[in-house]
C-alpha cells in the first residue's frame, strides 16, 4: 500500500492500494543462490497502473505532504540477507485525462 501522510494533521489521510487482490503480492522477491544473496542477472523492472478517483488524486496532489511505502517481505521460512549495497527504487508518475467543455 501506499499511504498519503499530512504532516499538518500529522496523520495518514488515505491509501492506495498497489493490487485489487489484498493478498496477492505486488512485488515478487528476488531469486537467491545457495548463501542467500540475491542473484542479480534475475532482477527485474517493474511497471503497473492505479486508478485513483478524483477524491484520491485530490488528496495526493494537494493535501498530502509525504508518500510513504509500505512494503512487507514474504520469505517463505527462510532467512533473507538484506546487504548495504542492495536498492529498491520506487518512482511513480502521474498519467491523467480530461474533457473540455466549451469552444476553444
Amino acid at each position: 500500500k501506499i499511504y498519503l501522510y499530512d504532516t499538518a494533521k500529522a496523520a495518514i489521510i488515505d491509501s492506495i492500494p498497489l493490487n485489487k487482490d489484498p493478498n496477492s503480492v505486488f512485488l515478487q522477491p528476488a531469486l537467491v543462490d545457495a548463501n542467500g544473496l540475491v542473484d542479480t542477472s534475475s532482477v527485474e523492472t517493474m511497471q503497473d497502473y492505479v486508478d485513483l478517483s478524483s477524491d484520491l488524486a485530490d488528496k495526493l496532489l494537494h493535501q498530502a505532504t509525504h508518500v510513504i511505502l509500505n512494503a512487507k517481505i514474504p520469505t517463505g521460512g527462510n532467512y533473507i540477507k538484506v546487504l548495504n549495497y542492495y536498492a529498491l527504487s520506487f518512482k511513480f508518475g502521474i498519467d491523467a485525462k480530461g474533457k473540455y467543455k466549451g469552444q476553444l
